[in-house]
């Protein structure tokens, strides 16, 4: 979990499932505005395929919880977002939420 940042995340090849939001079950400090954990409970789950888009906001956990056709291959940025977070959806764009929350728009992914 990033504590000062979102990650949006592109998976160029395989295809898994994101599960986001819920509780980080054993979080621990990784290394510093980062938590690590054994599983997220709770989530929402996301399955990903090539194309697709995940925006996480800050402080909201999230992992892959099992990868259906592998290697799953994505690349991700870190953008510091201050003070809100939401899905990205094609349509409907973004919804405040507070610092720490997961609030669906409507679907975590955005196909391009």
């Amino acid at each position: 979990m990033h504590l000062k940042e979102a990650e949006l995340i592109y998976v160029m090849q395989g295809s898994g499932t994101l599960i986001v939001g819920g509780t980080m079950e054993n979080a621990k400090p990784t290394k510093p505005g980062n938590l690590g954990g054994t599983a997220v409970s709770g989530g929402t789950s996301e399955p990903l395929a090539p194309g697709n888009f995940a925006l996480v906001p800050e402080g909201v956990p999230h992992w892959f919880s099992a990868v259906t056709q592998g290697p799953l291959v994505t690349m991700s940025f870190h953008v510091p977002r201050p003070g809100f977070g939401c899905a990205v959806t094609g349509s409907t764009g973004m919804t405040p939420a507070k610092r720490g929350e997961y609030q669906s728009c409507d679907r975590l992914l955005e196909v391009i």
